[in-house]
């Protein structure tokens, strides 16, 4: 699980630098984030045994994060 966490914020990365456009730094920054949400996400598949809740989780997340960074930045 500690590796699929790596792997789901190391996927992140590109998405984060070349289609958000962030630097480097913060682009790191947001991948200790990312890491940790998807250790959240394994711990609930683990629990559930099922995608399901981690895919809901994932949208839930992005969507709540997305409409708070809109309202600060944009």
């Amino acid at each position: 699980m500690v590796y699929s966490g790596i792997l789901f914020g190391l996927a992140h990365l590109t998405t984060n630098i070349f289609v958000r456009g962030l630097d480097i730094g913060p682009g790191v920054f947001m991948l200790v984030g990312q890491i940790i949400a998807g250790w959240i996400f394994g711990i609930i598949y683990m629990k559930t045994r099922s995608l399901l809740p981690s895919f809901v989780a994932h949208y839930v997340t992005d969507f709540r994060l997305g409409s708070i960074i809109a309202r600060l930045f944009l």
